[in-house]
């Protein structure tokens, strides 16, 4: 079967890649022809036996004429009709391709061209692209009374951003999306699809499952990994620690991002400099084995997560999730069976189940045990499965 599949991004940005990637290297392996659309970049990767045709992203174009390439672009248009002309693929898989624009889905459906797109987050859906309204879901579907009341103090969008959305976004670019057949990578994004009539079915984001889990060492290590950004909540995860009872207890954040500074002040307000360690970016491998020291994983964010990797894999190595209870995040995590959910900016409650889980070895052991098992209903030959029968069934209609 020959497959056009397309990202913005060809190299690895976040969540969004390693799936994407995933599924690129699962399709050839299956002896697949794929054929790739991507942006134009330095940083893009180059793998054998895969044919990759570059487009320009609306940023890369003329800059008054980005509000029409964002929703139209005529060069990944134009390029796309000329990759179907020649290289007639069966199938078209589109990821994240909001700098690409929706007009290679538009020359694939005119083509009849079966087209799926997958919604890894809610760029489409919501102004700022959270759905948070303070540090709820917005149970709203997106208009322009909605959205200008909206209580977003985590992103504030300018009244033209939220005006474009509800007039451009919402009258052309999603009723495109009703014409393709949809996934959503969580339940939560399905609902905020549900709410712009967009029919989709959920195929969860997957993790590789590690042969050897590493036993529980005691160590009060508490680690953080994720970018460190306002929406991500790091502020109150580090206030949370200052509370804590327990002063051996470590803080290990990895990751990198516009609030660091101030968060590595926040931690030297708080004295709490030779506890808090800043690791920065780190690769996957030097992750997996910082699980290896860590009892627990904790995901502060404070917007509607989609899902989270991140905390799902930890649970993988047996590291139990302490989270605010937002979006996706608590379809893997249940609360006091393989972690904590905690009401968003309790802190005194994050610093409870912080303090429990450190004095507490039974629970902490019977969550590493209950982690261990929620992981495996996530497997990448789950997705891998559920990918080919979504080609089947595509194909067969």
């Amino acid at each position: 079967m020959k497959i056009l599949l397309s990202n913005q991004f060809f190299y690895n940005v976040g969540g969004t890649e390693t799936m994407f990637f995933k599924l690129l290297n699962f399709l050839k392996k299956e002896g697949h022809e794929l054929i790739v659309i991507t942006v134009e970049s330095k940083k893009n990767l180059n793998i054998n036996g895969i044919k990759i045709y570059y487009v320009k992203s609306y940023v890369q174009q003329n800059r008054f004429m980005s509000p029409l390439n964002r929703i139209f672009n005529y060069n990944s248009y134009k390029i796309t009709k000329k990759i179907i002309e020649m290289e007639k693929p069966d199938i078209a898989h589109f990821y994240n391709t909001s700098l690409i624009s929706s007009s290679p889905i538009l020359a694939c459906l005119k083509n009849k061209i079966p087209t799926i797109k997958t919604f890894n987050d809610y760029e489409h859906l919501c102004p700022d692209s959270s759905k948070t309204k303070w540090s709820k879901f917005c149970d709203k579907e997106m208009g322009i009374f909605n959205c200008l009341k909206c209580d977003r103090r985590n992103v504030n969008p300018s009244l033209l951003t939220v005006l474009y959305y509800n007039t451009i976004i919402k009258n052309f670019e999603l009723s495109i999306f009703r014409k393709t057949i949809n996934v959503s990578i969580c339940e939560t994004i399905k609902k905020a699809l549900d709410q712009s009539k967009i029919d989709s079915r959920v195929i969860y984001q997957s993790i590789y499952l590690p042969k050897n889990i590493p036993k529980l060492k005691y160590t009060a290590n508490i680690l953080y990994a994720g970018r460190l950004s306002k929406e991500k909540g790091v502020n109150y995860l580090i206030e949370a620690f200052s509370n804590l009872k327990n002063k051996n207890a470590k803080l290990l954040i990895v990751g990198d991002g516009p609030e660091r500074k101030k968060l590595e002040n926040l931690a030297k307000n708080y004295g709490l400099s030779q506890r808090i360690k800043f690791l920065g970016f780190v690769d996957k491998s030097t992750l997996q084995n910082l699980y290896e020291d860590v009892d627990f994983i904790v995901l502060p964010s404070v917007w509607q997560e989609p899902f989270g990797l991140t905390g799902l894999e930890a649970m993988s190595y047996g590291r139990p999730v302490i989270a605010f209870d937002v979006g996706g995040i608590s379809e893997y995590v249940s609360n006091n069976e393989n972690g904590f959910l905690v009401d968003v900016f309790n802190v005194k409650s994050l610093a409870e189940k912080m303090e429990t889980l450190l004095s507490d070895k039974d629970l902490l052991l019977k969550f590493s045990k209950n982690s261990i098992e929620t992981s495996k209903k996530f497997s990448d030959e789950i997705f891998y499965k559920k990918i080919k029968n979504l080609y089947r069934n595509v194909l067969n209609d």
